[in-house]
């Protein structure tokens, strides 16, 4: 993910503290039926939240989390939020 992470989290930070706070698999589907036949799907929203820091011995700047979407294709980015440290 840390490829993906870096483009979006544009600063120059290290990403070295990544925290996964949800993993949830994608079930496409309407209907009960429709959604038990898609269920073995490899499409996924993980978010990851990272502690960005701008040298050895600074603090945390910032918690930074991106929304990612996992599928068979590739992965993309969903959403960014950013949370400045005290």
């Amino acid at each position: 993910m840390d490829p993906y992470a870096q483009k979006v989290i544009k600063k120059d930070y290290g990403l070295y503290d990544a925290k996964i706070v949800s993993v949830e698999r994608v079930n496409h589907g309407r209907t009960p039926a429709e959604k038990q036949f898609n269920d073995g799907s490899f499409e996924f929203i993980a978010k990851v939240q990272y502690r960005t820091y701008a040298g050895p011995h600074n603090p945390p700047e910032t918690a930074e989390e991106v929304t990612f979407c996992i599928a068979p294709s590739g992965v993309q980015t969903a959403g960014h939020a950013v949370k400045k440290q005290k």
